[in-house]
């Protein structure tokens, strides 16, 4: 997983209101422009690719709202995060511009258990929609990280991109936002296909 990427999903979590997060500059910066619609035309995106890649069992509940979190110094990008109880997991949605991240912790794990290789497999597929074909591997013996099989994937393209890692207690996937249809967008795990999505007006 790019280092990025892990400071991306590793980052504070806010369990509040969309905009409480935003500088006030920023937002009345947006608001002026009419920032307001282009706002919830993004997070309608970002609730638009977690239908898209989330099992039922996963959805995040009705009415739930994105916080955004801008882009604060180099080496961060804006984002959008949505955090959730789901049974006895805690699911924590991190997205950019190009990237979808999962978080998937588990309330009654024990302090230093790790999950074995088919059973991180296992929690992919119970995440991810029409995932049953889907195979990870990992080149480390005690399955801290890895990515998907190599396969087709042609009703879900984005699987071709998954990678995770995990931690004691949790595991993260993450993948491009890759329908399989054109994108006038190039879409990218690198920093620079990520860093600004909505605290700037342009790109």
């Amino acid at each position: 997983m790019k280092s990025w990427i892990a400071i991306l999903v590793s980052l504070p979590m806010a369990v509040s209101a969309i905009g409480e997060n935003h500088e006030p500059s920023l937002l009345n910066q947006l608001m002026a422009l009419g920032g307001g619609k282009r706002l919830s035309m993004i997070e309608q995106s970002a609730a638009d690719w977690t239908k898209l890649f989330l099992s039922a069992p996963v959805q995040p509940p009705a009415k739930s709202r994105y916080v955004f979190l801008s882009r604060q110094k180099p080496g961060e990008c804006d984002r959008l995060r949505l955090r959730y109880e789901n049974g006895a997991l805690v699911v924590t949605i991190t997205q950019t511009l190009s990237v979808f991240a999962v978080q998937v912790e588990r309330q009654d794990a024990q302090p230093a258990a790790l999950l074995d290789l088919k059973a991180v497999e296992a929690q992919a597929k119970s995440v991810f929609k029409d995932s049953d074909d889907l195979e990870l591997r990992s080149p480390a013996a005690d399955s801290r990280n890895g990515t998907a099989k190599p396969k087709a994937y042609e009703k879900t393209p984005w699987l071709k991109s998954l990678s995770w890692r995990q931690e004691p207690g949790r595991v993260i996937f993450t993948c491009l936002k890759d329908d399989g249809k054109p994108s006038a967008l190039d879409k990218g795990f690198d920093l620079g296909s990520n860093e600004f999505w909505f605290s700037k007006e342009e790109r």
